[in-house]
């Protein structure tokens, strides 16, 4: 899909448009982009996840010394679920955090497309 403005061709407006792309600005750092991600509407959910993420860590290296302690097989199956049961929870809350930050990188760089077509339409036609 391209927007077509005045005079200027389909092809002319692509090629305007990838130019105005290429000399944007970069990433920010992954701190910024980690503060961002705890400022949105549902900031108290995103801080749960960390605490959350060292809580099932410990409950893992827990259940790890648990099960290399026991001698009894029933007991050693039970603390190999719950150690994979806390790892799973981990891997789970870092997919769902590192798509919240992944969701604010695709937006923030919609907002610099949208940013740079606004800035070719209202541009002077060239002929």
């Amino acid at each position: 899909m391209s927007v077509n403005s005045g005079n200027m061709s389909e092809r002319e407006m692509d090629e305007a448009i990838h130019r105005a792309m290429r000399s944007g600005a970069t990433e920010p750092p992954l701190l910024t982009q980690v503060a961002e991600a705890m400022a949105g509407r549902s900031w108290w959910l995103n801080l749960l996840a960390v605490p959350l993420m060292f809580a099932f860590f410990g409950v893992c290296v827990w259940s790890a010394v648990r099960f290399f302690g026991e001698t009894q097989t029933r007991e050693q199956i039970m603390w190999a679920v719950v150690f994979l049961f806390s790892t799973q929870s981990i891997a789970i809350l870092k997919l769902w955090y590192w798509m919240l930050m992944n969701r604010n990188a695709v937006t923030r760089e919609v907002k610099r497309l949208e940013l740079q077509v606004a800035r070719l339409a209202a541009r002077p036609d060239q002929s």
